[in-house]
């Protein structure tokens, strides 16, 4: 998040610094904005679950949707790390025959990701399955 705010105060300086015209820069700094949106923070969040058992995914862009699920709802979590990306994807789904399941992206550390997985497999008695040959292992 704060590169969010470094990298164009760096573009900015660096363009600056080397004399380059200020139009040029203004025009290149939302192209380094965007290349850095699709490399490094999409589907970048916070995870918080409430007291009344329900997971809130927030998302650090404003023009990503945040995620509200609960928990009661769902039996079982797979988690997969979707290929050539930085982000994980978690299914949530049900035994019921006719309930839907909901996919959730996420782009964080895999420390907080796999804290969040033993937090919820402990409290809420969650069955938590990974993908073959995608984990993040």
């Amino acid at each position: 998040m704060y590169l969010l705010v470094i990298i164009p105060i760096l573009l900015l300086g660096l363009g600056l610094l080397n004399q380059y015209d200020l139009i040029v820069v203004m025009m290149n700094l939302p192209i380094g904005m965007l290349i850095y949106y699709i490399l490094f923070s999409r589907f970048s969040c916070k995870i918080e679950i409430n007291e009344i058992n329900e997971l809130e995914v927030i998302y650090f862009f404003p023009w990503d949707d945040n995620v509200l699920i609960s928990l009661d709802d769902f039996d079982k979590v797979t988690v997969e790390k979707v290929k050539n990306s930085s982000f994980y994807l978690l299914s949530f789904s049900s035994a019921d025959e006719f309930a839907e399941i909901v996919n959730v992206r996420l782009n964080m550390r895999k420390g907080a990701l796999e804290q969040m997985l033993t937090y919820i497999k402990a409290a809420n008695k969650l069955k938590i399955s990974r993908s073959v040959g995608r984990t993040f292992h």
